[in-house]
């Protein structure tokens, strides 16, 4: 069983903000599942530090039923090509062009009783979640300081590593669902070398 305070895991037996919402994961070992219940799993002998002091609290399952789901999301693999640029349509590092080609991450045939569904994006080579949606240069890249950004439509970068969730995830009925995504060149350095340059991301799917 794990325990989360506002959606993030508990890692230690005493924490110092007050969650506003506790949740308990039951977590799949390798031993047959019943459905008949938790039979009263109390997870007990937590602090936490506030305002005033610790208050030590317990949490208890009872009689909560457990319904194995069959099936996840099938993310496809996506392939977004930008046209060419010119490099006199830089303004210095941190800017873009008027390239920009908007697509949709896909997650199709998410199967209906989930509590939650979410995903992470994660780039390929291992950008930090302060990266302002720059991909790393991947391979093929010939080009030198200028690489590819994802932002949303409204053009706010995206948030690598982070949990995202996706919103429209109906647990009644499950369904396929899209976040909209756009990708732009930006400049990194002050020059500039001609010639290819690529990313890749990686959609980490996460389900409760």
């Amino acid at each position: 069983m794990q325990v989360l305070f506002d959606g993030q895991p508990v890692t230690s037996s005493s924490v110092g903000v007050k969650p506003s919402r506790v949740e308990l994961i039951a977590i799949r070992t390798s031993s047959a599942v019943y459905t008949t219940g938790l039979s009263y799993l109390t997870t007990t002998g937590m602090t936490v530090f506030g305002v005033g002091g610790g208050s030590s609290f317990s949490v208890n399952a009872g009689q909560a039923p457990v319904t194995p789901i069959v099936g996840t999301c099938n993310v496809p693999d996506k392939t977004v090509n930008l046209p060419q640029t010119v490099v006199y349509q830089f303004g210095g590092v941190g800017t873009t062009t008027n390239v920009e080609v908007p697509f949709d991450l896909q997650m199709e045939a998410c199967p209906a009783g989930y509590n939650h569904v979410g995903y992470t994006l994660a780039p390929a080579g291992g950008a930090p979640a302060s990266a302002n949606g720059v991909l790393p240069n991947g391979p093929g890249t010939t080009a030198s300081g200028v690489a590819i950004q994802l932002t949303d439509p409204g053009g706010t970068p995206v948030q690598f590593n982070t949990p995202m969730n996706l919103t429209s995830y109906d647990t009644a009925t499950g369904g396929s669902y899209t976040v909209p995504l756009v990708a732009r060149y930006i400049q990194t350095a002050e020059t500039i070398g001609v010639g290819a340059v690529t990313g890749v991301v990686e959609v980490l799917m996460d389900y409760r």
